[in-house]
């Protein structure tokens, strides 16, 4: 079956530790997926695929080969992160938080947590949370803000990667724009 999936890559910026995002396009296109793009010089990549977990192995081993390092890849398909966005989760962001957020994506299921858990310095609290997402409202205090990723990595006991409400949006319309099915070369883009 192919799928439209998204690629969130852990602790991965375009030049940071070797990364270069054409590699890992040509490792992907290698596959057999389609329409491989990276966006917003971060590890973002949408991708058509009639195969996501050899796109999962070729994608860690190609930025392993890259950075010299492990950097793991959560995916989500088209629809989950459309269902995602649908259910508005930032909604019921606690009153004093800016309107956006982040989302932190897990790639096994999230045990149960007793949220909300807020930031020390209360600039930023996790409020909500799905099967394998959590979401986190922030806001400035003393002129500083912070994520939430590895305190809540300690909490869930396994590795996480977190993307702003805006990145995961303009991520999610570029899958909407993709083919139905792998082809067609687009490369590196926004």
């Amino acid at each position: 079956m192919t799928t439209a999936v998204a690629l969130f890559i852990r602790a991965v910026m375009h030049g940071r530790d070797g990364f270069v995002p054409a590699v890992l396009v040509a490792a992907l296109e290698g596959t057999g997926a389609g329409a491989v793009r990276t966006h917003l010089t971060t590890g973002n990549v949408t991708l058509v695929t009639t195969d996501v977990d050899a796109v999962v192995d070729v994608a860690e081993r190609s930025i392993r080969e890259m950075a010299g390092d492990r950097h793991e890849v959560f995916v989500r398909t088209r629809d989950e992160l459309d269902g995602l966005l649908a259910a508005d989760p930032f909604a019921g962001a606690p009153p004093g938080f800016g309107a956006g957020g982040e989302v932190t994506f897990a790639r096994s299921p999230l045990p149960p947590l007793d949220l909300p858990i807020t930031s020390p310095r209360g600039d930023h609290v996790v409020f909500a949370a799905t099967r394998r997402e959590l979401f986190t409202a922030t806001r400035v205090v003393d002129g500083h803000t912070s994520g939430p990723g590895g305190r809540l990595e300690r909490l869930v006991d396994q590795p996480l990667t977190t993307r702003g409400l805006g990145t995961v949006e303009r991520v999610a319309a570029s899958l909407r724009s993709l083919p139905d099915r792998p082809g067609g070369r687009i490369g590196v883009g926004d």
